[in-house]
């Protein structure tokens, strides 16, 4: 098949399929009389396996080297158990600083709506007649500094 219908019946783009083949990760095609790439069925698998492991979050290097050992005949599951292991590891710690920053701003956000104060900190923002910030509180309206 000619690499316009590989990327239809994977939802890859052709460029991307190039970059693919250019990084090893999807082997070159043989050619055909006319010079376009002849790819065999099993480039459609490939292609949808790299598809959806990216979609996991896994990285282009880290796809290579399961197909690395997948090519060699080895097993990969351990080790895809242990990348998704990591992978979900670095997601919860990303998962608990988004919590501290929306601790932060619902704070924040609370502190804002309220009368004027002089312990809000911070970056300056126009709240009503009072200017609220990270680092410091400016009073006035809002186009004084």
């Amino acid at each position: 098949m000619r690499i316009g219908e590989l990327g239809r019946r994977t939802g890859v783009p052709t460029k991307t399929i190039r970059y693919y083949e250019g990084i090893g990760l999807l082997a070159e095609p043989e050619r055909a009389y006319n010079g376009y790439r002849d790819y065999h069925d099993d480039a459609v698998s490939r292609l949808r396996f790299i598809r959806d492991a990216q979609a996991t979050g896994l990285s282009l290097t880290e796809i290579a080297s399961i197909l690395n050992l997948r090519s060699a005949g080895e097993g990969t599951c351990s080790h895809v158990v242990e990348l998704l292991e990591r992978h979900l590891e670095d997601l919860d710690r990303h998962i608990d600083n988004l919590q501290a920053t929306r601790r932060q701003l619902v704070s924040l956000t609370e502190r804002a709506k309220g009368p004027p104060q002089n312990n809000i900190r911070g970056v300056v923002w126009g709240c009503g007649d009072h200017r609220v910030g990270f680092g410091r509180v400016f009073w006035g309206d809002a186009t004084s500094p």
